[in-house]
Formats: C-alpha cells, sequence, structure tokens
C-alpha cells in the first residue's frame, strides 16, 4: 500500500510541476492588432465598410465596425487575405472600426465622417 502511495504521489507531482526543463512556452502577446485601409463605399443602397486587419502574434479574433447608432458594433466578415467587410445602413452618417486579437488586445482606427451620397440626378 505505501510503494503505491509513493508511486502516486510520485506521478502527481511530475504531473503538477512537469519535468523542470525548458524555460520556453508561448509568447506573452501584449501587442494591438494593425488596423489599415479603413474604406468606405456607397454599393446598392448601402454603405461598405472594409478594413485590413493583421495581428502576427496571436490572431485576430474578431473585427467590428462602431457607429452611433450600434455603439456595440457590427461585426465584420472576413472576406480574405486580412480584409473584413460589412455592410450598414446608406443613412450612416459616422464609423470607426475595432479589432481584436486572440489575446484580448485591441485596436480602434479613427473615427470616420461618411461622406453624403451623391445628389439623384
Amino acid at each position: 500500500m505505501r510503494r503505491l502511495a509513493l508511486l502516486a504521489m510520485a506521478f502527481l507531482s511530475f504531473n503538477l510541476f512537469g519535468c523542470g526543463g525548458g524555460g520556453g512556452g508561448i509568447p506573452l502577446d501584449n501587442t494591438p492588432p494593425v488596423l489599415s485601409a479603413v474604406d468606405l463605399t456607397r454599393e446598392a443602397g448601402k454603405l461598405v465598410v472594409r478594413a485590413q486587419a493583421t495581428d502576427s502574434q496571436s490572431g485576430i479574433a474578431t473585427v467590428y465596425v462602431i457607429t452611433p447608432a450600434v455603439p456595440q458594433g457590427v461585426m465584420m466578415q472576413a472576406a480574405g487575405a486580412g480584409v473584413y467587410r460589412a455592410e450598414l445602413p446608406e443613412n450612416t452618417a459616422r464609423v470607426q472600426v475595432k479589432a481584436t486579437d486572440r489575446a484580448g488586445n485591441e485596436s480602434f482606427s479613427p473615427e470616420m465622417r461618411v461622406p453624403p451620397p451623391a445628389p439623384p440626378f
């Protein structure tokens, strides 16, 4: 019985504390994602927002476009090559893009005023 208890303690200590070597591990990501190429266009009666978001350490978790009407944000969809896209109502006046990486770091674009639509004539 005593031998079984010692064996169990040895097993637990090895699994709880590891082998003691290495010192490596996953590097800590304190760097926010990079937001670039934020673009606003009007397409088929909608305001289309595109932005490029990259994070070389932990990767992008979410990208949102924030408006005064929807302060919690509208999730942008990945369009490939780090580009994200969202459609908003045409009467949207201001937007800001927020990217969050998988480590929880956030990055915000400057708030952008949306130019008025072209006259209908």
